[in-house]
């Protein structure tokens, strides 16, 4: 079940609700959590029961683990710590990489075996990767072992569930004591007219731009895996790439962030305007900010203390991490090179910037910048490298191109200038909590020297917001899944 679907926004979120204002109506310390788990397990069993069991069985073990870690022996405890990271490490081994490793078995001709078919379970990155930070936040202290109620209802909270953000659990013991407490009925008022601008900003990134923007470039990809296209094709796939996965990946955790609030907790943000940041790696700590906040404190700094004293050990703890984030994302030569030109993108490439003379810095920015918006998103977007280089090499065709300008038709014209102006629009982008959270003196309010009013429940708002519904709903459910949807 989609967020951006008709029987989420008008069946299972309106009934969601009612339930949820009832329960805090009655009783919020005894029936909210209870209630947020059940409605959770039904938005989960509505896309897959058996995957549902998996979900349940891992929630089980972890938060066995969990407990057996506070109360055993160290020895002891440190198994049972190793005992469920390595639980959902291995489902997420099993269930993301397991055709792959299968197939490298068989290519070794030793006993063949045959490849089950797994289907990937919706949202297992995600949920896998909070228990295991759970249980590493536990080992520093960070954590604590509490009821499996709170375990289960931390990891499987709806509006975080499929895709983020990844929450840690201190963040979320805190929301649910809250919650527990009675949330004044003013301060949820004010939270659920927030919530709904969230959500409406979060359906517009993905219905609106996202979709249209999908279902008039993957056509071009399908062709340009099979028939080839034409050069100016290829810049319309290159160029729609990055605004594709932006704003499908933002759009989701916007409105993950509103249905939050909805009920009465404050999500994480995700994304903080990374195409307007200052330099390249400032660029990538904005972007899926609570996945890089768990490689920075699980990975990175782990790795840097052990190596501080090494020459290269910062430098070979960030390509760590880098490697880290390639392999969770997928398996396969695509995503080793997408984290190789990512990690070149945003740390080699910055590293080298400044150590140039000013006027040699606009040309290595140049290149940094084609990495970041054209070439690291189309071999993320693209089904294989060599429909990803086939692309670029079209791209580059200087007499094909030639030939085409000549001839290039009005509505061609008209696609390319929309597409130009979005990646324009990307480099000065207002970030949502930045237009709905910040003050208007924001150092980062300005568009392009506009400065948009400062959030407020009044009437211009309640247009603004009612619009963008009304656009959204002329679109909703006509576009693919979200991107991370089965990831």
């Amino acid at each position: 079940m989609s967020f951006a679907s008709i029987d989420f926004l008008f069946v299972f979120l309106p009934s969601a609700l009612i339930v949820a204002v009832l329960a805090a109506r009655i009783d919020p310390a005894r029936m909210t959590i209870p209630t947020f788990l059940v409605l959770s397990i039904i938005f989960y069993a509505y896309n897959s029961i058996p995957h549902l069991i998996l979900l349940l069985a891992l929630v089980a073990v972890t938060w066995s683990c969990a407990h057996a870690y506070s109360r055993w022996h160290p020895g002891w405890a440190r198994l049972a710590l190793a005992t469920g990271i390595g639980a959902n490490l291995g489902a997420l081994g099993i269930w993301k990489y397991g055709s792959s490793l299968i197939a490298i078995w068989n290519s070794l001709h030793i006993l063949p075996v045959s490849d089950p078919g797994l289907v990937l379970p919706l949202g297992i990155s995600f949920f896998s990767l909070q228990q295991i930070g759970y249980l590493l936040d536990l080992r520093l202290g960070r954590a604590r072992a509490g009821s499996l109620l709170d375990h289960a209802t931390f990891i499987m909270f709806f509006p975080q569930l499929l895709s983020g953000p990844i929450v840690t659990h201190r963040r979320m013991r805190q929301q649910f004591d809250r919650v527990r407490k009675g949330i004044p009925w003013t301060e949820r008022v004010d939270m659920a007219v927030l919530g709904v601008a969230w959500l409406a900003i979060g359906l517009f990134k993905k219905s609106v731009i996202a979709d249209n923007l999908a279902l008039r470039v993957m056509p071009l990809v399908q062709r340009a895996a099979q028939d080839g296209i034409t050069t100016l094709e290829s810049w319309q796939i290159a160029l729609s790439s990055g605004p594709i996965i932006y704003f499908d990946f933002s759009g989701y955790c916007d409105m993950a962030v509103g249905l939050g609030l909805l009920f009465g907790v404050r999500l994480p943000y995700n994304f903080d305007a990374p195409q307007r940041s200052s330099s390249d790696r400032s660029g990538w700590r904005r972007w899926h900010i609570t996945f890089h906040n768990f490689v920075r404190d699980h990975v990175y700094r782990p790795l840097q203390a052990r190596w501080k004293h090494h020459r290269w050990g910062g430098f070979m703890a960030i390509l760590i991490v880098f490697a880290v984030s390639a392999l969770w994302h997928g398996d396969g030569p695509r995503y080793i090179l997408w984290g190789l030109l990512t990690f070149t993108a945003f740390i080699v490439l910055d590293r080298l910037t400044r150590l140039l003379p000013p006027g040699m810095r606009p040309v290595l920015n140049l290149g940094s910048r084609y990495l970041m918006f054209i070439t690291l998103p189309l071999i993320f977007l693209t089904p294989g490298l060599g429909v990803a280089f086939g692309i670029l090499e079209r791209m580059v065709s200087v007499p094909d191109l030639v030939a085409e300008v000549g001839t290039i038709s009005t509505i061609t014209i008209v696609k390319l200038s929309v597409l130009v102006g979005l990646l324009v629009c990307l480099g000065s982008e207002i970030s949502t909590q930045v237009l709905l959270d910040a003050n208007r003196a924001h150092p980062e309010r300005s568009f392009y020297g506009y400065r948009p009013p400062a959030w407020s429940p009044s009437a211009g708002w309640a247009v603004f917001i009612a619009s963008l519904l009304a656009i959204s709903m002329l679109f909703v459910g006509r576009g693919p899944a979200f991107f991370y949807n089965q990831f």
